[in-house]
């Protein structure tokens, strides 16, 4: 039977991950990919208990710490978030562990601490996510800082996909920020991009391309410059014989992240 509607969809990659479990139960990744589809669900109880399987495998699995720790912040247990998050971060010094972090702490009221940890995210070359959370932290803390205002507006020139977003969330109004849904972009969990592309996928395979697209903007609206987002595009173009299409889409997921291998691999596919 076709699937055809997003929470069907839903239900579909929930099912799909789970029998994958049954048959491999210590692969972290795929408890993490679970614990997100639960998430978005909002059926936080089993998302934490997925997480934290995750994590018994692989302690220093930093999305999956990430995942976790949003998942307790929507709980109310944002200390415990918090001090699980800062464990794993030093160890890992993960850019991501770190952007987690400085969201929840402005978002408490803790500029100077929260911009501390943004702006050692915001070093990282992608996500552009993390140098704009920080730009974000800083006109929160004081909107009458114009520097900042133009590095927003460079990404949003160099990157089409950074203006949809940051049109699409209405971040920006005409006379400066908009306060309330840039802090409703801080408790939103990035990584939950990777469950529409987990639906697209599911879509796909069930040959309705028009919302497998739409679910890939979906993606895009969380997580603009996904190397995964880009991959999955790429592998439906192949599997479509549509080479150009899926070289466009394979060398992107390289661009936002250079080691994206399975994205080589692919590449390498379709000159051989």
């Amino acid at each position: 039977m076709r699937v055809t509607t997003e929470e069907n969809l839903l239900e579909g990659a929930i099912e799909s991950l789970t029998e994958i479990l049954k048959k491999h139960p210590n692969y972290a990744d795929v408890w993490n990919r679970l614990g997100l589809c639960f998430y978005l669900r909002k059926d936080y109880k089993e998302a934490r208990r997925c997480f934290e399987n995750g994590l018994k495998i692989n302690s220093n699995y930093a999305d999956c710490a990430v995942n976790y720790a949003y998942t307790l912040w929507q709980m109310g247990d944002v200390k415990n978030g918090i001090r699980r998050l800062l464990k794993i971060y030093g160890r890992t010094q993960k850019a991501s562990i770190g952007n987690t972090l400085g969201r929840i702490f402005v978002s408490l009221g803790d500029f100077r601490k929260g911009i501390e940890y943004l702006a050692k995210s915001s070093q990282a070359r992608r996500p552009l996510l993390y140098k704009l959370d920080f730009y974000f932290a800083h006109l929160l803390s004081d909107d009458r800082k114009k520097e900042f205002k133009r590095e927003i507006r460079k990404i949003v020139r160099a990157e089409p996909s950074y203006k949809r977003f940051i049109k699409t969330q209405g971040l920006l109004e005409t006379r400066g920020i908009h306060k309330s849904k840039i802090l409703q972009m801080f408790n939103t969990n990035p990584n939950l991009h990777l469950v529409y592309v987990e639906m697209a996928n599911l879509s796909a395979s069930e040959g309705d391309m028009q919302r497998a697209k739409k679910l890939f903007l979906k993606a895009e609206t969380i997580l603009p410059d996904s190397a995964h987002a880009e991959y999955a595009l790429g592998q439906i173009h192949f599997g479509r014989n549509e080479s150009a299409a899926a070289k466009r889409h394979f060398r992107k997921a390289i661009k936002y992240d250079p080691h994206f291998t399975k994205s080589y691999i692919s590449l390498s596919y379709i000159y051989t």
